[in-house]
């Protein structure tokens, strides 16, 4: 049985409006929300379709949990991530139905 990791997901911005940077996620530019406290990447699914049609989601073994609930994931991508000249392997946790910020 794999292992379970539980994240607590806080969705309140301190900042008006949000601290965003732009990287380059699988070469696709995505604006994305700095948060420089939290345990995981997350997107929308919409956004995720958007910006990687065709890329696949595996289950997430990850549960995402806020004020208002457990969030639903859709899955995960482990993504090839460019910032700032450097390159990383990051995965992404895709949420069916949040509260989340959408992305430009």
């Amino acid at each position: 049985m794999p292992s379970v990791n539980v994240i607590n997901v806080v969705n309140q911005v301190l900042v008006s409006p949000p601290l965003t940077t732009q990287v380059a996620v699988e070469s696709s530019p995505v604006t994305m929300e700095i948060d420089n406290g939290s345990d995981a990447s997350l997107m929308t699914l919409d956004d995720f379709t958007r910006h990687f049609l065709g890329k696949i989601l595996t289950p997430s073994h990850t549960i995402l949990r806020s004020v208002s609930g457990v969030l639903s994931s859709a899955g995960e991508s482990l993504m090839k991530v460019h910032y700032k000249g450097k390159s990383y392997e990051l995965p992404l946790i895709v949420c069916k139905d949040t509260p989340l910020s959408p992305l430009s």
